[in-house]
């Protein structure tokens, strides 16, 4: 069924108070685009109908991944925004075409609850492994990573994004990966042991660092 077709579906089972058949097709419609304003619409008015969306959304054993972001959804509307900013990034790793992040920018901006960036890091942990940096979806976790490092308030993920911008060659890479080597040394020349591409990380962020100084000189 095409996108319409499927909102077409879920809003006559909504009518017709068949809400987990309204929820399979609202979960297709916006699998093929999560920002159209009349699915978005129908997805507020089916978690008006629900007594408990939070449970009616809870994947089972093996989720699809547009099922697991209207849990996404349904976890922000109840101001839980970390765990909804958690779930998108997990399906970004997998299906970074569909730009289901862009709701994560309208949560980092809600004031009632903050995200929490330190438990972000293994999602990102997980993309920066998985995505390629010539991945068009990578735009989309660095438009949320923006946010979340503007305040400094995690080095891993300031790290994450100094390398993803030095590999895209991103205007913003070299003064991202110099301000992260000036706030944070230690952090940025240790790394992380662990990580399969800490070595790659401090290659990528000593090179901006000197090409930003080679700008500057």
């Amino acid at each position: 069924m095409t996108p319409d077709e499927e909102a077409n579906r879920a809003q006559d089972a909504i009518d017709a108070g068949e809400l987990g058949t309204a929820l399979h097709h609202l979960a297709g419609a916006l699998s093929a685009d999560p920002l159209r304003p009349r699915f978005l619409e129908l997805c507020d008015e089916l978690f008006e109908r629900l007594p408990d969306p939070i449970a009616a959304t809870s994947p089972g054993e093996r989720p699809w991944f547009g099922e697991v972001a209207l849990h996404a959804r349904a976890l922000a509307r109840d101001g839980r925004h970390t765990e909804a900013v958690h779930l998108l990034l997990q399906i970004a790793a997998a299906r970074p075409d569909v730009p289901y992040l862009t709701w994560a920018l309208e949560w980092l901006d809600a004031p009632a609850t903050a995200v929490d960036p330190e438990a972000l890091v293994p999602a990102f942990a997980r993309l920066f492994e998985r995505l390629p940096a010539n991945e068009p979806g990578l735009q989309s976790v660095l438009a949320v990573l923006d946010p979340l490092c503007a305040s400094w308030s995690d080095p891993m993920l300031a790290w994450y994004r100094a390398v993803w911008l030095c590999q895209r060659a991103d205007p913003r890479g070299p003064a991202a990966a110099e301000e992260l080597l000036l706030r944070f040394p230690t952090f940025a020349l240790a790394g992380d042991a662990a990580h399969p591409d800490a070595e790659r990380a401090r290659v990528l962020l000593e090179a901006a660092k000197e090409h930003a100084g080679g700008l500057h000189g």
